[in-house]
């Protein structure tokens, strides 16, 4: 008999320490898992400082690629009837921003139908991010320049694309590779 109650005791002190144990991890996994910031959808402030809603952009192409030391370029009058062009380009300068020891600053590129406005759109399941909507210059083509580190993306995979839109036409591309944040 004292040789039942001893395994019977030992049993117990073993579920009871399973127990603990486990719900210690539990404890543990839910404390990380709040501590880890949350993405919210929203503008990614960029390096020359645009990070506004397209009612408050700026109007005038030299105005918003002068950060990135471009030769001003004038816009085409777009008549309503040009046909828009998918978006293409670099819409991410690095998919592994940090990692070994890379960059943390990208720099991100647009080309589409002279005239039209373009934006880049990150997303990770309902969270989007984006780069304020800028107009193209005479080649089509408009940059950001952004840091990753600023930008608000949590860590893990997002989806990028980028989007034209001209007059009532829109068009959208997405990148074929994932941006990376570790």
């Amino acid at each position: 008999m004292p040789q039942k109650k001893l395994l019977h005791r030992r049993s117990s002190f073993l579920l009871l320490t399973g127990a603990v144990i486990t719900i210690s991890l539990l404890a543990l996994g839910l404390h990380q898992a709040l501590k880890q910031p949350k993405a919210v959808s929203g503008p990614i402030k960029t390096i020359d400082g645009q990070s506004e809603s397209p009612a408050k952009k700026s109007n005038t192409v030299a105005e918003q690629n002068s950060s990135i030391n471009q030769k001003p370029t004038t816009v085409n009058p777009v008549s309503p009837n040009n046909e828009l062009s998918a978006p293409y380009g670099s819409f991410v300068s690095n998919h592994k921003p940090g990692q070994n020891g890379s960059n943390l600053t990208e720099l991100s590129q647009c080309t589409t139908t002279p005239g039209a406005t373009c934006l880049i759109k990150f997303t990770q399941g309902d969270v989007v991010k984006t780069l304020s909507p800028k107009l193209t210059a005479s080649d089509g083509t408009v940059f950001w320049e952004w840091n990753v580190k600023d930008a608000g993306l949590t860590d893990g995979k997002w989806v990028v694309s980028a989007v034209a839109m001209l007059s009532d036409q829109s068009k959208t591309t997405t990148d074929a590779i994932e941006l990376e944040i570790q």
